[in-house]
């Protein structure tokens, strides 16, 4: 991915469990940055931001040198710890058209579909194994207030001409993916996918 990866030769004392998985796998581990070196660009961090950064310079200019520097393992922090979950911000709509507007609401949200088509088309790609696995989201309430934030989901996208983008489930949909007496009403995402967070932090390296 890049000229330079910096980073210890050690795991992290409380590593998460999609980093342990990884780490006994034949990781390859670069050894410490010692001295100086020269590049073109230097990232610093080795989080999903700093790896695709290193990536999307690389494909769009070949040529340049670029050193990733991290201090500890690239994907140990927030990146390998989340929840494995992989959605733009359709299931924000409703919150971003107050806060900036119907019109940028639906921009940030098409956005967020772009960068979804790039981690797909990425993931999918041959000789890559990250568990991508792609069903879409759900959403459930519990609860009268949880019901309103529910319709808000719906009525929303409704709204905006996006329909599809949250379709509402009966209690006898969300059955379809998830049983529970508890569940009163759902609405279904249809931008959602599943990864191993440390996997995809690796195939970036």
């Amino acid at each position: 991915m890049s000229d330079t990866l910096s980073q210890p030769s050690v795991a992290p004392a409380d590593p998460s469990w999609w980093f342990a998985d990884v780490m006994t796998r034949d990781a390859e581990i670069s050894p410490p940055l010692s001295g100086e070196i020269t590049v073109d660009v230097a990232i610093i961090g080795g989080g999903y931001t700093g790896l695709w950064t290193a990536l999307a310079l690389k494909a769009r200019k070949p040529s340049l040198s670029i050193a990733l520097i991290e201090a500890k393992l690239c994907g140990c922090g927030a990146s390998g710890k989340n929840g494995a979950k992989v959605h733009g911000y359709w299931s924000s709509l409703a919150g971003m058209s107050k806060s900036i507007g119907d019109d940028a609401a639906l921009a940030v949200a098409r956005a967020g579909t772009l960068a979804q088509d790039g981690i797909r088309a990425f993931a999918t790609a041959p000789g890559r194994d990250v568990w991508w696995r792609e069903a879409g989201n759900i959403r459930v309430s519990a609860s009268p207030a949880q019901d309103a934030k529910i319709a808000s989901y719906i009525d929303t996208a409704q709204r905006l001409g996006v329909p599809d983008s949250a379709r509402p489930l009966t209690e006898a949909g969300i059955a379809d993916y998830c049983r529970s007496p508890a569940f009163r009403a759902g609405v279904f995402l249809q931008e959602g996918a599943n990864i191993h967070p440390a996997r995809n932090a690796g195939e970036r390296q």
